[in-house]
């Protein structure tokens, strides 16, 4: 919402003598948006006392202009006419995510709203941003596996940033961010959990195998893991797929030795308690681990929203 006064003032060069509401319009954009689409763009114009909210008619008269007003008649009347525009985006954005740690991976959303078309007067528009008229609903649903992470919110960082030749360039620049997080419960047990059971099955749970029959379990035992590999929508090699690697090497190394020393219970004992103490330092160190490149990451968002004028999130 702005003062229509304020507005000629500033691009009445754009401006006809004989306007109507749309013809006031500052252009914004989403910088860090792969694609944008513009849905609906309402105009209004409330004559009388500023109103409380773009929501709500305020104190004085709830009177809406649509039709063509004077420019003379604005410029002579400041805080009679106040402007508020309504628009609807659908977008895509870039986000910033670590897959290496998944499952343990959080995913930052941001949005980077300026004012665009670069008109002379653009650096004097100021974001003020009302938290109790924004409402976030598009970024309070899950996407691609990820949820809000609970106990936080999106939030927003309203700043400035010096740009261009002359120092007096500063632009205002209003960020939109959110925290998002996997569910890891399910990929825990494909990865983690299931393995090491169907391992303990092998070495512990049988009676006593022949060699043959032993070998056949942990070429079967192995191919599993390999289709866990196989499936993993991933594009680098995760922590859920360090874990599944270990346990075919697990599986391959216990063959070996059962095969050449015999499948003895105090030996089976011994390999499933090795692996055992394996799978728990992973379910140890990986969220720990995961953790503190999350906070990093986190920091970083941060400075570089902070820093403001090159901030551009890698495509995901």
């Amino acid at each position: 919402m702005y003062d229509c006064c304020d507005y000629i003032r500033t691009f009445g060069y754009l401006v006809p003598e004989s306007f109507v509401p749309k013809d006031l319009n500052i252009p914004f954009d989403i910088v860090n948006a792969k694609s944008m689409q513009n849905r609906s763009n309402n105009h209004y114009v409330h004559t009388g006392r500023k109103p409380q909210s773009i929501y709500k008619g305020g104190g004085g008269s709830k009177n809406f202009h649509l039709e063509p007003m004077k420019k003379t008649d604005v410029q002579t009347h400041p805080n009679q006419y106040w402007k508020h525009e309504v628009k609807t985006l659908v977008l895509e954005c870039s986000y910033e995510h670590q897959e290496e740690v998944a499952p343990f991976d959080e995913l930052y959303l941001v949005m980077k709203i300026i004012t665009s078309s670069c008109h002379p007067g653009t650096e004097l528009i100021r974001f003020n941003f009302k938290k109790d008229e924004s409402f976030f609903d598009g970024m309070k649903k899950s996407f691609q596996g990820f949820y809000p992470k609970p106990g936080t919110k999106p939030d927003t960082m309203n700043n400035d940033v010096t740009t261009g030749v002359a120092a007096a360039q500063v632009y205002s620049r209003l960020y939109i961010w959110s925290v998002y997080t996997t569910r890891p419960w399910e990929c825990l047990l494909s990865h983690y959990v299931i393995p090491y059971l169907l391992f303990v099955f092998m070495v512990v749970g049988t009676p006593d195998q022949h060699p043959e029959r032993l070998v056949g379990i942990a070429s079967t035992l192995v191919v599993a893991n390999v289709a866990l590999l196989i499936v993993s929508d991933n594009r680098v090699f995760s922590y859920k797929e360090q874990a599944v690697l270990l346990q075919i090497v697990l599986v391959v190394g216990s063959t070996f030795f059962l095969v050449i020393f015999g499948y003895h219970m105090k030996l089976r004992i011994i390999l499933g308690c090795i692996d055992g103490a394996i799978l728990i330092i992973l379910l140890l160190l990986h969220p720990y681990r995961a953790s503190q490149k999350n906070k990093l990451l986190l920091k970083k968002v941060k400075t570089e929203m902070q820093g403001g004028g090159r901030f551009f999130l890698k495509s995901s």
